[in-house]
C-alpha cells in the first residue's frame, strides 16, 4: 500500500507533456443578397399601386446584422455590424420608376479593415398592369478583406392578388426572376446564376383608413449554373453554390403626406458554416444571418400636397 502511494506521489509531481496543438481561426466569408430588387416603397405598398406618378423620394435605412458565425468565425452580436443605406426614388412618366441605393458601413466589429463604402444599386421598374410590374436592377460591392468587387444583376416580375376583392385588405404577393453574381478578381473569377421565387401574405389599410401595412413571406434562390474556384479558401476548392432561403416580416406606416416609416426583420440562410466554399467574400448576407432594418423616407414630388 505504501509503495502504491509513493508511486502516485511521484507521478503527480512529474510534469505532463501534452501534444502541441495549433488553434486557427478561419475567416468566414459572407454573401450579399440581391432579392430586394423588386421591393416596393412603403407608400406603394399601403396604397396598392406599382408606380406613383410624379413621385420623388429620399430616405435612409439602418440595418443591424447579427449572426451565430461572424466575419471571423465568431458570433456577431447585435449592433456590432451596422450598415447605413441612403436611398432615392423618382417616377418618370406614369408607368416607369427609377430608384438607387448607396450602402455605407457605419459600424463594424474589431478588427475592422472594411472600407466605409459598402456598395450600391440602381433599379428600374415598369408597371404593366395596375398590380403587376417588371423590374431590372444592377448593383456592386467591394470584396471583404481582399481586392476586387462583385457585380450583381437581377430581373423579374412581381404582382399581387387580393383575397378579399371588396375591401382589399388581404393580398397574396409573388415575384419570380433570375439573379446573377460575378466576382471581379485578379484570379479565379466566380460566376453564379440563380432562379428566385418570392411569396408573401400582406395586410394593408389605405392612407385614408390609417396608412398601415404588414407582410410576412419567404423567398428561395436556387442555383441554376455556377463556375469558378473559392480562392478565398486556403486550398481554393471549387465554388459550391447552395440554395438560399430568406424569411421576412415587415411593417409600414404612413405619417401624413410626406413621411413614411418601415421596419423589416429578415432571417437569411445560405451555405454551410463548416464549408467556406459555399459562400462569397462579401460583407452582408449569404451566411446564416439576421437583419433588422429601420427606414424613414421623405416625399417631395409634384404629386405631394400638404393637408
Amino acid at each position: 500500500m505504501e509503495a502504491a502511494s509513493l508511486a502516485l506521489a511521484l507521478l503527480a509531481s512529474a510534469p505532463v507533456e501534452l501534444p502541441e496543438q495549433t488553434v486557427r481561426v478561419i475567416e468566414q466569408a459572407p454573401m450579399y443578397s440581391t432579392a430586394a430588387h423588386g421591393q416596393r416603397t412603403s407608400r406603394e405598398f399601403v396604397d396598392d399601386v406599382e408606380v406613383i406618378p410624379g413621385e420623388r423620394e429620399v430616405g435612409m435605412e439602418l440595418a443591424f446584422l447579427s449572426s451565430p458565425e461572424g466575419l471571423s468565425g465568431r458570433p456577431l452580436p447585435f449592433t456590432d455590424l451596422v450598415v447605413g443605406r441612403l436611398t432615392g426614388r423618382a417616377s418618370l412618366g406614369r408607368r416607369f420608376e427609377l430608384s438607387g441605393r448607396l450602402d455605407l458601413v457605419a459600424k463594424q466589429p474589431f478588427p475592422g479593415g472594411q472600407p466605409i463604402f459598402g456598395g450600391g444599386a440602381l433599379v428600374g421598374r415598369v408597371q404593366i398592369s395596375p398590380r403587376t410590374s417588371l423590374f431590372l436592377g444592377a448593383g456592386g460591392s467591394p470584396l471583404f478583406n481582399q481586392p476586387g468587387a462583385a457585380v450583381e444583376l437581377g430581373a423579374g416580375w412581381s404582382g399581387r392578388r387580393f383575397l378579399d376583392e371588396r375591401h382589399r385588405y388581404f393580398a397574396f404577393a409573388a415575384a419570380v426572376g433570375a439573379e446573377g453574381t460575378g466576382l471581379v478578381r485578379p484570379r479565379a473569377p466566380v460566376r453564379l446564376l440563380e432562379l428566385a421565387a418570392d411569396g408573401a401574405l400582406q395586410f394593408m389599410l389605405p392612407e385614408d383608413e390609417g396608412g398601415v401595412g404588414l407582410e410576412v413571406g419567404t423567398a428561395l434562390a436556387i442555383p441554376a449554373w455556377h463556375e469558378g474556384r473559392a480562392s478565398w479558401v486556403e486550398s481554393s476548392p471549387p465554388f459550391d453554390a447552395r440554395t438560399r432561403v430568406r424569411f421576412y416580416l415587415a411593417g409600414y406606416l404612413i405619417v401624413g403626406p410626406r413621411w413614411d416609416l418601415s421596419v423589416r426583420w429578415t432571417v437569411l440562410d445560405r451555405g454551410d458554416a463548416a464549408s467556406p466554399a459555399t459562400r462569397l467574400p462579401l460583407l452582408a448576407g449569404g451566411y446564416d444571418q439576421t437583419e433588422l432594418t429601420f427606414g424613414v423616407s421623405y416625399r417631395f414630388g409634384p404629386n405631394v400636397r400638404d393637408r
